[in-house]
């Protein structure tokens, strides 16, 4: 059920007006204008509540009638979340000859190019700092350095996006639009989390950050079922929860199920839920959609170690060797220079949990030699 502070659930009480009732735009306007210190994240909590499965016409209308500094700068912000491109494109095309708005136009523009996936982690990188070299708004620096924490993230340089995203924390804190505020603290207690994973291995910070996203009453759909992936690929790494893993791993696909999110569901089922698998050792069904490297992993589960050497060798005729190829193989060899390439890929890209988990299983095979 859609959250609602105590406050605004006291106003419709007040006006009469229960959750499921209909709810037209034109009663959000009276209601704007009969309470005019309602902010952008009361309107959009109000109307998520009394309408929860048709919300999104109406504040897309709020959004393109909103005409205070601050309510456009969150109507940015809702269409990037909800990846409403026609909106975030009507936006600019009004305001971006607005002196006051031109900046935040070109931040959003840079976003919904991210959003198309029309740029490189490259050039959103350069683009973003300079950006920020002109940025003189505390709401499209925290965007912007959100940005460039993607940026980094996918030209994984993780140590360097962790190490920005910390210095937010304050920032965020001290933002005076309360639906910004919110929304960038779902977005930040996520990627931290992402970060204390990947970057530190710190199972206990990046488990307290993710479940700070999932009690966040602000999160919508798509950071809930990151939060929930992340979850799980935190309980992956470690020893006897297996079960949680992949608990969270079916709460992050009903969650994306809920929004047709079918790229991120894939990823998991044929990414996460099979590395899952063949990390704790156990059996699983393979088909097309599972990478080379993890139909390796499975045989070798398996014990077919023929066979996963076969499919590696596919793999790296076909993109090359990665820190898991050379792993896998060493796996299926027992080769020790073959786990040191792996290794030495790992740590480079700073994968931490990998790095690990791949100590662990080179120790194993130095006992099994030394034996």
């Amino acid at each position: 059920m859609a959250w609602i502070s105590e406050e605004n659930r006291a106003l419709l009480a007040k006006e009469g007006m229960e959750r499921g009732q209909t709810l037209t735009y034109d009663s959000v306007v009276q209601l704007t204008k009969k309470y005019p210190s309602l902010e952008f994240e009361d309107i959009l909590t109000i109307v998520k509540y009394v309408v929860e499965d048709h919300f999104k016409p109406l504040m897309i209308s709020y959004c393109k009638d909103a005409k205070k500094l601050q309510e456009v700068y969150s109507s940015f912000e809702f269409a990037f979340v909800y990846k409403d491109l026609a909106l975030i494109d009507y936006l600019i095309n009004r305001h971006q000859n607005d002196v006051l708005l031109t900046h935040c136009c070109k931040v959003y523009s840079l976003g919904k190019r991210l959003l198309e996936n029309n740029i490189s982690a490259e050039n959103l990188l350069i683009s973003t700092q300079s950006l920020l070299a002109t940025n003189e708004h505390d709401a499209t620096y925290i965007k912007l350095k959100l940005l460039e924490f993607t940026a980094f993230l996918r030209m994984k340089q993780l140590q360097t996006a962790f190490y920005l995203l910390q210095k937010l924390e304050i920032t965020i804190s001290q933002l005076d639009n309360r639906y910004l505020k919110t929304v960038f603290a779902a977005r930040f207690s996520c990627n931290l989390a992402l970060g204390y994973l990947n970057t530190h291995a710190d199972f206990e910070k990046a488990e307290l950050y993710a479940l700070s996203t999932v009690v966040n009453p602000t999160s919508e759909n798509i950071l809930l079922g990151a939060a929930y992936r992340i979850l799980g690929q935190i309980y992956l790494y470690q020893k006897n929860k297996f079960d949680q893993s992949y608990e969270h791993f079916q709460l992050a696909i009903s969650i994306y199920e809920e929004i047709n999110a079918h790229d991120q569901i894939d990823s998991i089922l044929y990414q996460d839920i099979v590395f899952l698998h063949n990390l704790h050792n156990k059996y699983i069904d393979l088909n097309e959609k599972v990478d080379l490297e993890e139909q390796a992993h499975q045989h070798i589960v398996r014990g077919n170690k023929k066979r996963a050497l076969e499919l590696l060798n596919l793999q790296e005729s076909k993109y090359g060797a990665s820190k898991y190829s050379f792993f896998y193989r060493a796996k299926a060899t027992n080769n020790i220079s073959f786990y040191m390439n792996a290794l030495k890929i790992a740590a480079k890209e700073g994968e931490i949990p990998v790095c690990y988990w791949m100590f662990e299983e080179f120790d194993k095979l130095i006992l099994t030699t030394l034996n």
